[in-house]
């Protein structure tokens, strides 16, 4: 399918001679970037770039899709010499294709097998620790394969586009149910549909993303001059996170439930432009924009409400809301950010729920946590289900005696349990599972007072032994875990070194700890165009108890004492409704 990469003399000097069956002239590739690279404030290299575009193009020629394509798709996701605002670099067109070119088949014809295939061969660590990183260089992803999901998604790009496959990428600024963003690869088509992918699984069936979409952007090389945020660039103030001019709505793009909201303000604000802004802990964050008509009115199109393909809400987790919490805001000329209305939730069907706090209507509100109990923490607790936990005064616990089955999914914290002793003292206790392997976070055994753990030595299965982590069953720390995969009818358990009487058994499965943690303190808010606190506790049990509490709010409860895990609010039939 490709031919070998030529040198890189002759390979300028080839370009400059076919200009028959290609769409693009190589002036007119060269003049686009020129142009474009203002908008980015590079200071190209004049022969770095038309090395650059020469391979661009010889690539090009020969990719059997060509013809499929419009020379405008070659223009903006095949030739730019650059993918978004990574640190300039103009050889890694030519490194990437001698890199990943033993992967390729010359058999591969059709552009999204090619896609695929390339990203099997593709390995990088997104590290999620890195995420308040600059975006790395070219050189840096080559050479470590490591870097959060904005560095793995140009690096992406990069090898793909260097084998002539339009690939873009694809950010959202931040998530409607999680208080960070995310970036993704996208495989543009001819006719400009796009398929988004993550992985080379998403490529064989369809983007799988788990988290709600407010709005979805791609990066461009072209400045998109045509933006509302571009046109008034020099009279209003625009937020740092939607203040880069190259990138482009694709949202309508992907199979998204969107709605439209409409926001009128009372009063006449001095801005052009209203934004939507979805929650996160450290302050609202701008996700779309629109024009302020008259200072006062507002409409929002195309809007995110929920997951890709409609997945099921009650798939994401315990008590999760419907639609996406938007505040819409607008900046005032010092840059402050300035409600406009109060908060919607926004829905299916254009349907909006208004958070205004009713303060005739006070309650109480009892809470259980702080973030809401995602899908993911439900699975480490069912994986605790047919467990059970067996005292013995044998090492090998041929006297092994049943002190506790685990029934029903456990909640996701510390609970302490009565066992079914039969009045035996018993040195060793541990925790088994027969099918489907275990996992736990954390274990303790307690004697006839009940109140303090017993000192224990951890023990485990024999083909456990040289695995670390079994350590983490009884460190003090639930955040710390044992998992074992899918490997059944393996143990671990505790050496108590004397026969103790057991009255009870402490457990926690793998777990987030964002349940009320006794002894921390925490706050509850609610949003009245700012956060107005309710007051603050000290937790003395697994629960809150707030009164005097307004309906139909917003709230936001902070632990004051440790996590950064906090997701907002509303109170309804007695339970908190995450958003």
């Amino acid at each position: 399918m490709f031919e070998s990469m030529k040198s890189s003399v002759n390979l300028f000097v080839g370009c400059l001679l076919i200009c028959a069956c290609t769409n693009v002239s190589f002036d007119k590739a060269l003049d686009y970037q020129l142009v474009h690279s203002r908008g980015h404030n590079d200071n190209v290299n004049p022969d770095s770039l038309k090395m650059c575009t020469a391979l661009a193009r010889d690539t090009w020629e020969n990719v059997p899709w060509r013809s499929e394509y419009s020379p405008e798709h070659f223009m903006s996701y095949v030739l730019p010499y650059r993918v978004a605002s990574e640190p300039l670099e103009y050889y890694w067109r030519e490194d990437a294709y001698e890199i990943y070119r033993p992967c390729l088949s010359h058999e591969v014809t059709d552009v999204k097998e090619a896609c695929r295939i390339l990203a099997e061969s593709i390995y990088f660590d997104e590290d999620n620790a890195l995420w308040k990183n600059t975006l790395q260089s070219y050189s840096k992803s080559a050479a470590t394969k490591r870097g959060k999901c904005d560095d793995a998604c140009i690096y992406k790009a990069m090898v793909m586009r260097s084998f002539g496959l339009p690939v873009a990428v694809e950010t959202i600024p931040c998530w409607g149910d999680h208080n960070n963003g995310h970036s993704f690869n996208a495989l543009v088509m001819p006719d400009d549909s796009c398929v988004g992918f993550n992985n080379p699984v998403d490529l064989k069936k369809r983007l799988n993303l788990q988290r709600k979409f407010p709005r979805i952007y791609r990066h461009m090389f072209e400045t998109q001059v045509g933006s509302l945020l571009y046109r008034y660039k020099n009279t209003e103030f625009i937020p740092e996170e939607l203040g880069d001019f190259h990138i482009m709505d694709v949202t309508s793009s992907y199979s998204l439930s969107l709605s439209e909201l409409c926001v009128r303000s009372v009063n006449r604000k001095p801005s052009r432009i209203a934004y939507l802004s979805v929650f996160s802990p450290s302050g609202w964050k701008p996700v779309a924009w629109t024009e302020l008509e008259n200072g006062q009115t507002a409409k929002f199109c195309g809007m995110g409400t929920g997951f890709l393909y409609d997945a099921l809400e009650s798939g994401a987790g315990e008590n999760i809301g419907d639609g996406i919490v938007y505040l819409p805001v607008y900046y005032d000329r010092n840059g402050w950010q300035m409600p406009l209305e109060y908060p919607h939730v926004l829905k299916k069907n254009n349907v909006a729920v208004r958070l205004k706090p009713d303060m005739t209507s006070l309650r109480s509100m009892t809470l259980k946590r702080k973030y809401p109990r995602k899908a993911r923490v439900l699975e480490f607790a069912e994986t605790m289900v047919e467990g059970y936990f067996e005292g013995s005064c044998n090492s090998d616990f041929s006297d092994a005696e049943l002190l506790y089955y685990i029934l029903s999914r456990p909640e996701s914290y510390m609970q302490k349990v009565k066992v079914n002793a039969s009045g035996r003292k018993f040195r060793y206790v541990r925790y088994t599972r027969r099918r489907g392997g275990l996992s736990l976070g954390e274990m303790e055994v307690y004697g006839t007072d009940g109140l303090q753990p017993v000192e224990g030595i951890v023990i485990c299965d024999k083909v456990l032994e040289p695995d670390k982590s079994v350590a983490n069953i009884n460190d003090g720390d639930c955040l710390t875990y044992f998992d074992s995969g899918k490997i059944p009818s393996l143990w671990v358990g505790l050496d108590l070194s004397v026969p103790v009487q057991i009255d009870s058994i402490g457990f926690c499965p793998r777990t987030d700890d964002n349940d009320i943690a006794p002894g921390d303190e925490y706050e509850l808010f609610y949003w009245d165009n700012e956060w107005i606190s309710l007051g603050r506790k000290t937790a003395v049990c697994r629960m809150l108890t707030f009164d005097g509490v307004p309906s139909n709010a917003l709230f936001w409860l902070r632990d004051l004492t440790k996590g950064r895990e906090e997701r907002p609010f509303i109170y309804e039939d007695e339970r908190q409704i995450w958003y």
